[in-house]
């Protein structure tokens, strides 16, 4: 399955809520091999978005060694020039698409991220 960076990053908190719901063991089972499949990736992503911050965010005064970029850094556009270009990166991985139940009550805005891993 081909992939975009911002694709997988978006879908990292869903895939948690979704993982707390109480499913068959077979769907649990397939989402938890998707979700085996994509940390890799999260861990890579996050690891680039955090340099990121670092080189054009600013430091937190009360707590040192922390850094964060907000609309008021003057390398802001930087930072959302080069993070917009990290979760544009196409990534091809062997996902197959889960289907879960569709008696399943869960948030569509906890649905909408994952639209390309799971099916109803």
């Amino acid at each position: 399955m081909k992939l975009t960076n911002a694709e997988i990053f978006n879908a990292k908190g869903a895939f948690t809520k979704l993982l707390n719901v109480k499913l068959p063991i077979k769907v649990n089972y397939e989402l938890m091999q998707t979700v085996t499949k994509l940390n890799d990736q999260w861990t890579i992503i996050e690891g680039l978005r955090s340099k990121l911050v670092q080189e054009y965010g600013k430091e937190d005064e009360k707590r040192k060694g922390i850094f964060q970029v907000t609309p008021d850094c003057p390398k802001y556009a930087n930072f959302m020039a080069d993070f917009g270009e990290l979760m544009m990166q196409e990534v091809e991985l062997d996902i197959k698409v889960v289907k879960i139940p569709d008696t399943l009550e869960i948030e569509a805005t906890v649905l909408m991220p994952l639209q390309k891993f799971v099916t109803i």
